[in-house]
């Protein structure tokens, strides 16, 4: 049998797995995978905002002021950067599965170091090395949710396992209340590294690894035959000669980082959609609570209205999920231009203690569900924008250039603080949003809605 014919049957075997997941029911199989990505997407979000809950200590212990605090967020996103485009590569090679338990076992170990007593170049360093787990993280858990979920679960399960992000905020805003005061900030980092890696070892032995992954690389051997079983579903080609002798007829077929199947014009809109939501998501993440002390709200309320912000970030997140099943993902640029008119109220009528506590709290949740909810529900899209054989690479890419954007906004965040308080970071705001509405009407393969007539550009998992 030819390597050409092999291909064949490895895409046969690909398109055949696709069709019978996508019509058959959602197993209790598939909800124990879906749970665990979340799971560690959950970890991921609380270990990324970990540093974050503990910068003012960090400021006290290391007599830093807050420009001198800077680098530890911008290195930790600097890692997060290269671990997206990393991870993907990594995701794509050697398996999902692989890739994920790797990225939990990296950002947990090395947050977990970070409790160790040391010098703060150290920290810095520890930071950006776990940087890599928490940007590998993404991409792959994203790949797996869109493989193993039927196609009319596929754009809400992936906006689910993203929406796990604020809900790691929350959990680590609500794990910080009881262990800063008790153990300092090096008690929140064994939290933040311990978590981890118990869900790493959890992963290696529960989690299964993508089935159209198996297939391009390993062909219809006996793993991919046991979760096709598990899946309860019925593929009708055979595979028959698709060995491991045979498997490099499927890694023919997987385009480069670079091919033109992940740099095409579509992949340009997805990536400045990115780049500039996820600034003015980790706009609110690093310098929401320093606006609202300099605005003359309390550190409290501050910490309430982070929580809120990312309150708000889950529930936008499960209404823009819903409204993208509804009617397709050109919604989402509506969601951002509302965001970026709610962010000129404060231009208006700016913030100030007069605000009442529920007024200012609703607020920070509607731009929260605006920004962060919205870079959720954003990864559906990415998803849908790419092949099984380049998808988790694909994601990896808008991932990575969505966290340059969220580097760009330690630095950006600063200096509108510093220029016009609270007004600039607002500024920032609306120009962030407006750029994502554009980015996103620039898209040509959106995800069709329900109401939409004719067959899609493409189907949403290839």
């Amino acid at each position: 049998m030819s390597l050409a014919q092999s291909a064949e049957e490895t895409k046969a075997v690909i398109a055949e797995i696709g069709r019978a997941i996508d019509e058959a029911a959602l197993t209790p199989f598939q909800i124990l995978v879906l749970t665990l990505i979340g799971l560690t997407i959950v970890l991921d979000g609380f270990d990324a905002q970990a540093v974050g809950l503990a910068a003012p200590l960090l400021m006290s212990e290391f007599n830093l002021t807050k420009l001198q605090l800077a680098p530890i967020f911008a290195v930790g996103l600097v890692g997060m950067t290269l671990g997206a485009a990393l991870g993907g590569m990594v995701g794509d090679k050697w398996g999902r599965k692989t890739a994920l338990i790797a990225s939990a076992f990296i950002f947990g170990s090395l947050t977990l170091a970070m409790a160790v007593p040391a010098p703060f170049p150290v920290l810095l360093a520890l930071r950006f090395l776990a940087g890599f787990g928490l940007g590998g993280a993404l991409p792959n858990a994203t790949a797996l949710t869109g493989e193993f979920s039927p196609a009319r679960y596929r754009s809400f399960a992936i906006s689910i396992s993203i929406l796990c992000i604020p809900l790691g905020g929350i959990l680590g805003g609500t794990i910080a209340t009881t262990l800063l005061p008790m153990g300092g900030w090096r008690a929140l980092f064994i939290a933040a590294g311990a978590l981890p890696l118990f869900i790493a070892g959890i992963l290696y032995i529960f989690l299964p690894e993508s089935p159209k992954f198996l297939a391009i690389k390993h062909g219809r051997g006996p793993a991919l035959e046991k979760i096709i079983s598990r899946l309860k579903i019925t593929v009708g080609v055979s595979g028959a000669g698709l060995d491991r002798g045979n498997a490099a007829a499927g890694q023919d077929d997987s385009p480069g980082f670079f091919s033109p199947v992940i740099f095409k014009k579509d992949s340009y809109a997805l990536w400045g959609s990115f780049f500039f939501c996820l600034l003015a998501v980790y706009l609110g993440y690093n310098w929401l609570p320093a606006m609202l002390t300099g605005a003359g709200f309390s550190p409290q309320v501050a910490s309430v209205g982070l929580i809120s912000f990312n309150m708000g970030g889950v529930i936008g997140a499960l209404i823009g999920a819903a409204l993208l099943a509804r009617f397709g993902s050109k919604i989402l640029g509506v969601i951002a231009l509302a965001g970026a008119i709610g962010a000129v109220i404060p231009l208006v009528h700016p913030l100030t203690p007069a605000w009442s506590s529920s007024s200012l709290m609703f607020y920070l949740g509607f731009e929260g569900g605006c920004t962060s909810g919205l870079q959720v529900v954003l990864y559906a899209l990415a998803a849908h924008l790419y092949p099984t054989e380049a998808r988790a690479r694909g994601v990896g890419s808008a991932s990575g250039l969505g966290r340059v954007g969220a580097i760009v906004s330690t630095y950006v965040g600063a200096a509108a603080l510093s220029e016009l308080a609270d007004k600039g970071f607002f500024i920032v705001v609306v120009g962030c949003l407006i750029a994502t509405s554009v980015a996103i009407y620039i898209v040509g393969n959106h995800i069709p809605g329900r109401q939409t007539s004719g067959p899609a550009l493409k189907p949403e998992l290839s």
